[in-house]
């Protein structure tokens, strides 16, 4: 279990210093979500998102095996500026880790689940 939290915390450390890079630390809220394992579930235990970020309203909840918050009210030409910024698959100077890329752009043998597939403005960070 240790090694397990270790891994998570390099990454979300990766994160951190990628968001710095593109001076985005400073103007986001990053929600980190996992399921509850074994551990039984209650309602005493539950977080409300509307604690943290206000109106909900505007936020869908993408259920499954990628489970993921989306806002619901962001313009579509964000996602083709996003891109073009970055490169259709990414721009290894500027990413080292890995390369960026839009999950409807990724091969079926990703093993991507269906419903991550469904959504093509997601981005996913692939190693390289």
């Amino acid at each position: 279990v240790i090694k397990a939290l270790q891994r998570v915390d390099q990454m979300v450390g990766m994160l951190m210093d990628g968001l710095k890079y593109l001076s985005l630390d400073k103007c986001l809220n990053l929600i980190l979500i996992s399921d509850h394992g074994m551990e039984q579930g209650s309602c005493k235990k539950y977080v409300y998102l509307n604690k943290y970020l206000g109106d909900v309203n505007n936020v869908k909840v993408v259920y499954g095996p990628a489970a993921r918050l989306r806002p619901t009210d962001v313009p579509e030409k964000y996602y083709s500026s996003v891109i073009e910024t970055m490169g259709e698959y990414g721009d290894s100077e500027r990413f080292p880790e890995g390369v960026v890329s839009l999950i409807s752009m990724l091969a079926e043998r990703m093993a991507l689940s269906m419903d991550m597939k469904e959504e093509p403005h997601e981005y996913c960070l692939l190693d390289p």
